[in-house]
């Protein structure tokens, strides 16, 4: 019996990748890539592509309380290096998309009150509602809007990563980095107010080199189905 149910979840996992989806699939084929070719640039046409995908992307209420820019500069990437551990991604991608947020006071007290006015064309019982009803998501889960904000960047990294794979590029998620003085650094070179921004999630972008460390080289392990999920 235990053979037969291993064989049956073998086929249907089978099945499963014969008639997998194209994003499925393209999620399945695509790693994080640590090294990339230093001389390869993205074409303006793929950024906007990418640009696109992140601006139609779902975030909460519709809010998109966020701001992305592409750095592409060699000199702020090599800045930056040391204050985001020496990652070797971040100068030898092709660029580095940047996601920042409002900070809070900020966030608070002009950006979500312009931002629903806008979505709700003035009208004021709609204004109503979504102020409301972001006022109690924030409050129950018992966290700053600040970090709202970075939740919805979030979505939009994910929704990203197959589309990057589909424009045959690669990809890095980077979380590691010196929040102040990353911030300080983009406001020196006045890409953005660290009074009122701050950064929020980076992901590197570019052309993966054919040697990759060794990590590169193991098969993708991910839970099983069965400690992952449960249907009720």
């Amino acid at each position: 019996m235990a053979k037969y149910l291993m064989m049956r979840k073998v086929s249907l996992f089978s099945n499963l990748i014969r008639n997998m989806s194209k994003v499925l699939e393209l999620i399945i084929e695509r790693r994080s890539i640590k090294n990339f070719n230093k001389n390869f640039k993205i074409s303006s046409k793929d950024i906007i592509k990418i640009f696109e995908t992140i601006r139609m992307s779902p975030t909460s209420f519709n809010l998109q309380p966020f701001k992305v820019y592409y750095v592409s500069n060699i000199d702020i990437r090599e800045e930056l290096s040391p204050i985001c551990w020496n990652q070797d991604s971040i100068t030898s991608s092709s660029g580095l998309l940047v996601w920042t947020v409002n900070k809070e006071d900020y966030l608070r007290n002009y950006y979500i009150k312009n931002q629903i006015r806008w979505l709700a064309d003035g009208n004021d019982n709609r204004i109503e509602r979504v102020t409301n009803g972001l006022k109690i998501v924030v409050d129950d889960r018992k966290i700053r809007y600040e970090e709202w904000a970075i939740r919805q960047c979030y979505i939009t990294l994910g929704c990203i990563m197959p589309v990057i794979k589909e424009l045959d590029l690669d990809s890095c998620p980077i979380e590691g980095f010196l929040t102040d003085k990353v911030n300080d650094v983009f406001n020196k070179h006045k890409v953005y107010n660290s009074k009122n921004e701050t950064i929020a999630l980076v992901c590197a972008i570019g052309k993966r080199l054919e040697e990759q460390n060794t990590n590169f080289l193991k098969n993708k392990k991910r839970l099983p189905m069965e400690d992952l999920f449960k249907t009720i």
